[in-house]
């Protein structure tokens, strides 16, 4: 049995600003070299997601700004594994990215329903976020089969979870209606 001490850094990370800049060192390393479909560093994503998070939504906490950070670092890296991010951040930061982590084959009701019944009720706006910087850049991809599916994606299954923050719910819609304007 844990005691509180052990209870509560497990649940909430006390060394959260460490953990922040060592969530970017982290996606750095494991970003490296990576670009997105649009030809931008990796990175960029990441950063905009964040950015996102702190000046359009106001949202400062920062075991969630470590999450958005990390969030891509198991899908799309192989330099990290869950167990090391669960060494290095503790179990709250490391469930947060591995259920924002799709897996192979995983459809999108089932992978949005999860992230929606996680005890960190702070996953979701992450996930809106990072929702949010993918239509933003995803029509620098050129590729109309893919703003496509991503747009019926978020019409079909993320803007579901939007309706409790009707801040990120306005964004996603401008940005989804100008997206399916030009390519729907």
């Amino acid at each position: 049995m844990k005691d509180d001490k052990e209870f509560f850094e497990e649940l909430f990370s006390w060394r959260d600003l460490e953990d922040f800049s060592r969530a970017m060192q982290v996606a750095r390393t494991a970003h490296v070299g990576q670009l997105r479909d649009e030809g931008t560093p990796y990175i960029e994503h990441i950063e905009g997601v964040i950015k996102i998070l702190k000046e359009e939504l106001d949202i400062q906490i920062d075991s969630a700004l470590s999450v958005a950070a990390l969030h891509d670092v198991l899908e799309d890296s192989d330099r990290f594994t869950y167990e090391d991010l669960k060494k290095t951040f503790g179990t709250v930061i490391a469930d947060g990215v591995l259920l924002l982590t799709k897996k192979d084959g995983q459809d999108m009701k089932t992978y949005m329903e999860n992230i929606h019944k996680s005890d960190i009720k702070w996953l979701m706006i992450v996930k809106l976020a990072d929702r949010l910087h993918n239509l933003r850049s995803i029509k620098l991809t050129g590729n109309p089969e893919k703003i496509i599916r991503k747009c019926k994606e978020t019409r079909d299954y993320v803007l579901t979870y939007a309706h409790k923050y009707p801040i990120i719910k306005k964004k996603l819609l401008s940005e989804l209606q100008e997206l399916e304007r030009k390519y729907g």
